[in-house]
C-alpha cells in the first residue's frame, strides 16, 4: 500500500507541475499527507484547495482520509474561516461557485 501511496503523491505533484491551478490535486495531497503523518503540510494544501475557491464542504466532511485532521484546532480555523456565513472567504468560495 505505501507504494501505492507514493506513486500516488508523484501523480498529485505532478499534476501541479503542469497545471498550477489542478485543485483536485491539491485536494489529493491534502488528503494524502496525514495518512503519512503530515499533518502540517495536509493543512497547507487544504488551505491552498479553499483559496482557490473550493467549496464542497460537505464532501471534506465525508472524507475519511482526513479524519485524522477534525480533532486539530488548525481544521476548526479553516472550516470556520472558508465556510462561515458572512466570511470574507465564504463570500469569495461562493462568488468562485457562481452561487448568489
Amino acid at each position: 500500500m505505501k507504494d501505492k501511496r507514493k506513486e500516488a503523491k508523484r501523480l498529485f505533484e505532478r499534476a501541479i507541475e503542469l497545471d498550477p491551478e489542478m485543485m483536485c490535486a491539491y485536494y489529493g495531497l491534502a488528503c494524502w499527507c496525514p495518512l503519512e503523518g503530515k499533518k502540517t503540510r495536509s493543512f497547507e494544501f487544504l488551505e491552498k484547495v479553499m483559496k482557490k475557491g473550493f467549496c464542497g464542504r460537505a464532501w471534506i466532511d465525508a472524507d475519511h482520509d482526513i479524519d485524522g485532521l477534525r480533532a486539530d484546532p488548525m481544521y476548526l480555523k479553516l472550516m470556520s474561516e472558508y465556510f462561515a456565513a458572512g466570511s470574507s472567504a465564504s463570500r469569495k468560495l461562493k462568488e468562485a461557485s457562481g452561487e448568489d
